[in-house]
């Protein structure tokens, strides 16, 4: 599978105000907090980029799968995601994405990697009931459940205060 196309030629809007689209298919690698996209699963990209004036609107639709790991549990899951996203930028003016609207080609890069990353959660949990490993032999509890004997915990030294009345 080849890497997703991010460089697009702009050449012809910059001469007149006009719209081209684009449909490309490919893999972005992006690895974050226990998350990464795969490459054996394409992303699609629709795009739509319009001038107008001194004016760009891009149009971005993004559909990609990623695989994340449970902060819990550990199991891994495959999570599928369709974002939107519409952004509008001067021609002759800086922009947080730093695309450089000067050039006959923009690279789209940055805006790609902040949509992923954006659903990317830095503590994925598989399911809300999720019980996680046992912290005496590191079991899944989802799929065991281990019958070690309770320890006898010692009780708290402020347990007294509780008695006073305030």
């Amino acid at each position: 599978m080849n890497k997703l196309q991010t460089q697009f030629d702009v050449s012809s809007l910059m001469v007149s105000d006009n719209t081209i689209q684009f449909d490309v298919h490919g893999f972005f690698d992006i690895k974050y907090a226990g998350n990464k996209t795969l490459k054996d699963k394409t992303i699609n990209l629709k795009l739509e980029i319009s001038s107008l004036y001194e004016k760009f609107w891009i149009i971005m639709d993004l559909d990609f799968d990623f695989k994340s790991e449970c902060s819990r549990c550990l199991e891994t899951s495959y999570i599928n995601k369709q974002n939107s996203l519409k952004l509008d930028f001067y021609k002759n003016q800086e922009n947080d994405y730093e695309i450089d609207f000067s050039s006959e080609k923009i690279d789209l890069s940055p805006v790609i990697s902040e949509v992923i990353l954006n659903e990317m959660k830095i503590q994925y949990i598989c399911k809300s009931s999720c019980k996680g490993l046992c912290s005496d032999c590191g079991k899944n509890q989802n799929l065991i459940d281990c019958k070690h004997p309770k320890k006898n915990i010692k009780e708290s030294p402020f347990s007294s205060l509780s008695e006073l009345d305030l």
